[in-house]
């Protein structure tokens, strides 16, 4: 598992990953620990190097499952204080604009630059309409709702982004 992760092969370890946890599911917990902290750490190499086209596809797949995970926050705070917004979000599909998006939203709220976390989350909030309203991309789009709306210390504008985009699905 380590040697494909230091290879940079994601779906190989994601792979073998799933097998050992199903062979040894009372270590499931600490493998999947040790997985993202490995990747993390693969991350952060791959930072140092300038590699972001490498990069990117390893960090958006930790973005999705990142739920409160302290590794994939500082490796979180390590891209955006080595690599502007911009320069990423021109590397990668729309889909992934929106992650990568939330991504630096989550920054810019442990930042405490709020009122630019809340202004990103809103412009997230209204362009992942067409995500929900597909089948196919549904969950991925209240995944970026819920993520989304924990960047607003305005709790009033979180209210105000989430009723504006149930008034847009009922129409």
């Amino acid at each position: 598992l380590l040697k494909s992760i230091n290879n940079g092969q994601w779906e190989t370890s994601k792979e073998l990953l799933e097998e050992h946890c199903n062979n040894y599911p009372r270590s499931q917990q600490e493998s999947v620990h040790q997985f993202i902290k490995s990747w993390c750490f693969f991350c952060q190499r791959l930072v140092e190097e300038s590699d972001i086209k490498k990069l990117l596809p390893i960090f958006i797949n930790l973005l999705i499952i990142n739920e409160m995970n302290q590794y994939i926050n500082n490796l979180v705070k390590y891209i955006f204080d080595s690599f502007s917004l911009n320069s990423i979000l021109e590397l990668v599909k729309e889909k992934d604009k929106i992650l990568l998006t939330l991504s630096y939203c989550e920054y810019k709220f442990s930042c405490q630059e709020f009122l630019e976390a809340e202004t990103l989350a809103t412009t997230n909030i209204k362009k992942i309409e067409n995500f929900i309203k597909n089948k196919h991309t549904e969950d991925f789009g209240w995944l970026i709702i819920k993520r989304s709306l924990k960047v607003f210390k305005n709790k009033a504008l979180a209210r105000q982004s989430l009723q504006n985009l149930i008034h847009n699905l009922t129409i």
